[in-house]
């Protein structure tokens, strides 16, 4: 049973549309982000509106500064 170039497409098309669907989880997690997992629960149940993955794409860009606590005695 051969694979044909249509369902070759329609599997390739379903990858990209996963691979972008997760895009902003992805960078949080590359970058390594404080909050990649609430990232990803936002992309998750709100990526499908767009305004969800926009957001959830912001926030994984959105530059953080890491908080160093000293303690001088």
């Amino acid at each position: 049973m051969a694979i044909g170039i249509r369902e070759l497409i329609v599997l390739l098309l379903f990858g990209l549309a996963i691979y972008l669907y997760f895009l902003p989880f992805m960078i949080a997690r590359r970058r390594n982000h404080p909050q990649k997992n609430p990232i990803l629960i936002v992309n998750i149940f709100l990526g499908w509106t767009l305004i969800g993955w926009v957001a959830a794409l912001a926030w994984s860009l959105w530059n953080y500064k890491s908080v160093q606590i000293s303690n001088k005695d």
